[in-house]
């Protein structure tokens, strides 16, 4: 699952001009290049959940593919635009939230949803004089994504049927 939103959010961000996406350091250095968006992975939510999701018959094979979810994934991740330009991050934000993509496919072809639920502004409305201004909004998104199972089942094929049975009689 991390590997999928990290190539969301990645793709969206380079969509919109910014390069440099990396995971939160642990101490802020000055010398990083500005514009940025930095990203902590909160922890993933797993719920048992079976449903059944699709039946997949492919031609000149006997069997069918049964697809079933078992678990619901969440994963929440911050993502921080660290910027110097207030008037650039307030437009960035809701041109990164437009361009977030509500659905994918992850590689095996399963449905991620992907949707931001809050933005937090920091550094803002300062009356002292700063030597290097730091301007950040944080965009928080919850990626949802699925545990599936495929059962091949297979299919009948050939019946005989025998000459002199009697049924029912």
């Amino acid at each position: 699952m991390k590997a999928i939103a990290d190539s969301i959010i990645r793709n969206t961000a380079t969509t919109l001009g910014i390069s440099h996406v990396t995971d939160k350091p642990d101490k802020s250095d000055i010398t990083m290049p500005l514009p940025r968006i930095e990203l902590t992975w909160l922890p993933e939510e797993l719920k048992r959940s079976f449903r059944r999701i699709s039946r997949l018959k492919q031609p000149n094979v006997p069997e069918v593919i049964i697809r079933s979810r078992v678990y619901q994934r969440t994963l929440r991740i911050r993502a921080e635009v660290v910027s110097d330009n207030e008037e650039w991050l307030e437009s960035f934000v809701p041109g990164f939230l437009a361009a977030l993509p509500g659905k994918t496919a992850d590689e095996n072809g399963n449905l991620v949803t992907v949707r931001a639920v809050k933005a937090e502004r920091q550094g803002y409305g300062t009356k002292m004089v700063e030597v290097f201004k730091r301007r950040t909004a944080s965009i928080h998104i919850i990626v949802s994504g699925m545990v599936c199972d495929d059962q091949n089942i297979p299919l009948i094929t050939d019946v005989n049927i025998v000459n002199g049975t009697n049924i029912g009689g």
